[in-house]
């Protein structure tokens, strides 16, 4: 079987490929202190490597400081 696949990657974009982020809201307890913060992690972006015909995806997490 052929599994070959013709990709144009002129016209791929990056928000045409879902990000599939998580967001949970926690309570950081510091020193007797307590901050709303928020937590996100998962699929933030891709890379094109032309050179291999593929796309990776960019894995990332990030802590926000809910500022109030």
């Amino acid at each position: 079987m052929d599994y070959t696949v013709n990709c144009n990657f002129d016209s791929l974009r990056d928000n045409e490929i879902p990000q599939g982020i998580s967001k949970v809201p926690f309570i950081w307890n510091y020193l007797g202190n307590k901050h709303d913060m928020n937590f996100y992690g998962g699929f933030f972006s891709t890379k094109v490597i032309e050179e291999e015909s593929s796309v990776e995806p960019e894995l990332c997490w990030i802590v926000e400081r809910i500022q109030k």
